[in-house]
């Protein structure tokens, strides 16, 4: 695996990566922060030019929209009315399927964000610093099983060792739990 990541970074595979984050289709962005997620795994060097190449704030911009996108989504259609024609179920299946688009993303750029933040003192105040903390909270608070497991463990990532993370997240939590 080390040999790959090396691999990937000598060629010039991380801003490649970084760069697909903004561009293209759905798909596409949740595969390539799946893809940096990899390729940092436990490797300092590429989780550090992952950062150099603005790669955190992007991935952090990246779940902060496709938060706002699925939640928009997801208001859609449970306030929506019942289809009347054909037209409208393709238009419901259409919008199902973007709504699990933005939470994949959500899922992906998590566990990127996750991984980035293992060990690395400067990538987590970089993400947090980014506004990655509230996206990942919301994401803990009403994301699928995968997207909880993710969030939970950027979270704990970004605040191991981290006080100004742990008073955040502390705030972002409680907010979420309400009036006592």
């Amino acid at each position: 695996h080390g040999d790959n990541q090396d691999a990937i970074s000598r060629m010039g595979g991380i801003p490649l990566l970084v760069g697909l984050l903004g561009t293209g289709g759905l798909e596409v962005q949740a595969m390539a922060s799946m893809a940096l997620c990899e390729v940092s795994r436990a490797h300092p060097d590429n989780q550090s030019a992952i950062a150099e190449q603005g790669g955190l704030s992007t991935l952090v911009m990246l779940l902060r929209h496709a938060s706002s996108a699925a939640s928009d989504a997801s208001s859609a259609s449970a306030s929506a009315p019942m289809p009347s024609s054909a037209f409208s179920c393709a238009a419901d299946e259409y919008d199902s399927a973007r709504a699990a688009s933005f939470e994949c993303i959500r899922v992906e750029t998590a566990g990127a964000l996750w991984v980035l933040a293992e060990s690395n003192e400067a990538n987590k105040v970089s993400i947090a610093s980014s506004g990655g903390l509230a996206p990942l909270a919301q994401l803990l608070a009403s994301g699928g099983s995968r997207g909880r497991e993710h969030a939970t463990n950027a979270l704990a990532h970004l605040t191991m060792g981290n006080t100004d993370n742990q008073s955040q997240v502390t705030s972002l939590l409680v907010a979420f739990l309400g009036p006592g």
